[in-house]
């Protein structure tokens, strides 16, 4: 959880035309959640999970983001849902011709309301994995690079 957490979702409710909130009440963390968005004039459902990779709706370039926590907060009567999230920074290299990002965890804001999120699991990062370093499934989370597989489809 960042340092400055009540800052960042007074940040958030300020977003969202809100009177900033006062942290009376912790925050309810969740695994997943579900919510709608906009596609082509059709609500469609979202699946979110700690962990998913999401594109964040920014008015700059296009901004991909890891999902590091979800939690509600209570306002008046009602709850609001939030997202936790390191960003991914381009670092303009490539290895097997696909762009290498750096996850950027030091980015000033992580803190956001789900409402920002644009698509889900519509990008795929390989963990940029050097020799030993990772061994069945246990990443170095000290080595921060990732490769966006450019390769990914879905079949319909």
């Amino acid at each position: 959880m960042p340092s400055n957490f009540e800052e960042q979702l007074a940040l958030c409710y300020e977003d969202l035309d809100y009177t900033p909130a006062v942290l009376k009440k912790l925050p309810l963390f969740f695994e997943q959640a579900s919510f709608f968005i906009k596609e082509n004039n059709i609500s469609v459902q979202c699946y979110l999970h700690v962990g998913d990779i999401v594109l964040i709706n920014s008015d700059e370039e296009e901004c991909i983001a890891i999902i590091r926590a979800i939690f509600c907060h209570k306002k008046g009567e009602r709850y609001l849902t939030f997202i936790i999230i390191d960003s991914f920074k381009n670092i303009n290299q490539t290895k097997l011709v696909c762009p290498v990002y750096r996850l950027a965890t030091n980015n000033l804001r992580k803190i956001f309301p789900v409402s920002i999120v644009k698509s889900v699991n519509a990008i795929h990062f390989i963990h940029n994995c050097k020799d030993g370093e990772c061994i069945e499934g246990n990443y170095n989370l000290e080595n921060d690079l990732y490769i966006k597989n450019l390769y990914f489809f879905k079949a319909v």
